[in-house]
């Protein structure tokens, strides 16, 4: 399906866009889809990252778990900033990080002060946009964010994570619907 923009901004590395479907970045660009989850009933949350390339190939995933936060909110923003570290840290450029977390996304677009609990952690991911200026933060429906949500539910201790290489067989399905475009 075609892309549909409701909004889109590019201003400041961060862009609303409303797509239908997961898109592959630009040829020489890399996609890393990111979601978060609080269990209900546990005492930690997780988090799902996924690198993609041009052509829609799993370069990496990584999935990591932490104590409980304050709130959805807090779990969406310091998996943006994980992300944002981890793909900083391998030395990437033109990546678009893609959250369906628009409370996130929309905070990152403001670039206000922000006073909210997660204050600290939207400083955080701004030092890293600003640093990196050829990243770029995006919103983007559940179901075209499928592939981080999935992989944010493989078992992952507290405090720590597990990094995939190739695909787990959890994704190869939804991989392959995706691969598809």
């Amino acid at each position: 399906m075609a892309n549909k923009s409701k909004r889109d901004n590019t201003t400041g590395g961060v862009k609303l866009q409303e797509v239908e479907k997961w898109q592959p970045p630009e040829e020489g660009s890399f996609k890393v889809n990111v979601d978060a989850a609080i269990q209900e009933g546990s005492e930690s949350f997780s988090i799902g990252m996924v690198i993609r390339d041009h052509t829609g190939t799993f370069i990496e995933g990584k999935v990591m778990s932490f104590p409980s936060p304050e709130s959805v909110f807090a779990a969406e923003a310091i998996g943006m900033r994980e992300a944002l570290s981890w793909i900083a840290d391998k030395g990437l450029h033109k990546v678009t990080f893609e959250s369906d977390s628009l409370l996130t996304v929309k905070a990152l677009q403001n670039r206000e002060d922000n006073q909210l609990e997660v204050g600290h952690i939207l400083s955080s991911c701004l030092d890293w946009l600003t640093g990196n200026p050829s990243f770029v933060v995006s919103f983007v429906k559940r179901h075209v964010n499928k592939v981080a949500h999935e992989l944010e539910r493989c078992p992952c201790l507290v405090n720590c994570y597990n990094l995939f290489t190739s695909p787990p067989d959890l994704l190869l399905e939804t991989l392959m619907f995706d691969h598809s475009f």
